[in-house]
């Protein structure tokens, strides 16, 4: 199909055309002798997107060319193998140390144009303006009919008659075309294991309740966040520590409603709880060096708080 789409351009515009041909699935490039012929009275064909071997190298890669910078996105690199036998005088268009990405060749009086890359002027590619305009230079330096092959995209010609058949169709013929009982049989079949599935008789829509929100904590989560963003790490230690003394007051009967002296707690620790004051004695320097503590500093304090209760618990029971 693609040959004699091929044979009607090339006999519709015989001369003064440059075509332009995106092979989006890259393919081999083939001509056959109409086709050189065809080139060879003056014409030009560009074809982007030709196999060719993959190297070693980066894929994504900003190549120099007479336009500036362009973004190729390949490891493929034109070969000898990628034009036809015969052809000579080739000359780099894009390309770097590992070999070509576009080269042109000529060809009697006219030229071919290829490139291992389909995606040179691709949507993808709108930030990188030198890509567009260096196709644009391409397309247009022999100043001749511009003729792009829409028919690699999947364009048919209405008046075909294959493509007559193909637009005729639609949603309702094809359901026609469709065997109704097998639909209708595999779709009992998904429906019953579905229902032994869930294994429960269809019912009202239960809307769910939204959870309810702890007022209490939102703001002491909003407050926690605040304080950490400002590092006020110091605040945290002070008010902290005065509630945590005064639960300790408490459970060593001292009272919880005023501070205490720091020796006067010391030695009610030691003597309830028949341990060293030592950590007790570390804790309460923290929270009076009014200094800031590094986040893993506030956590290890706020943990010797929690050992230091279980202890006094302990001793209680």
């Amino acid at each position: 199909r693609w040959r004699q789409n091929s044979k009607e351009l090339m006999a519709k515009y015989p001369s003064g055309t440059t075509w332009l041909q995106i092979n989006p699935a890259i393919t081999q490039l083939d001509l056959n002798t109409a086709e050189k012929d065809w080139i060879k009275q003056g014409n030009t064909l560009i074809v982007l997107g030709i196999d060719s071997p993959p190297k070693d190298i980066d894929f994504r890669q900003d190549l120099p060319s007479a336009q500036g910078a362009i973004r190729i996105e390949t490891s493929r690199r034109l070969t000898s193998d990628s034009l036809p036998t015969g052809m000579k005088d080739i000359n780099k268009i894009v390309g770097d140390a590992q070999g070509n990405v576009m080269a042109s060749a000529q060809l009697g009086a006219g030229q071919l144009i290829v490139s291992t890359t389909p995606h040179l002027a691709a949507n993808a590619y709108q930030d990188f303006r030198p890509n567009y305009e260096l196709l644009a230079r391409l397309v247009t330096d022999q100043q001749q009919r511009i003729v792009v092959d829409e028919y690699l995209h999947g364009y048919y010609d209405v008046q075909n008659s294959d493509a007559a058949d193909r637009t005729s169709s639609n949603g309702f013929t094809y359901l026609l075309s469709t065997p109704w009982l097998i639909v209708l049989i595999n779709t009992c079949l998904v429906l019953g294991v579905l229902i032994w599935q869930q294994n429960r008789r269809f019912g009202a829509v239960i809307i769910p309740q939204p959870p309810a929100i702890d007022n209490s904590m939102a703001y002491i989560q909003a407050l926690g966040g605040v304080l950490r963003q400002a590092r006020s790490s110091d605040f945290v230690v002070q008010n902290i520590g005065k509630a945590e003394q005064l639960a300790l007051q408490q459970q060593l009967g001292l009272g919880s409603q005023q501070l205490v002296d720091r020796q006067a707690l010391l030695t009610a620790w030691a003597a309830h709880t028949k341990l060293p004051a030592d950590d007790l004695q570390q804790v309460l320097q923290l929270a009076t060096d009014h200094r800031r503590l590094t986040e893993t500093e506030l956590r290890q304090w706020l943990r010797q708080w929690q050992t230091l209760r279980d202890r006094s618990q302990s001793s209680s029971l």
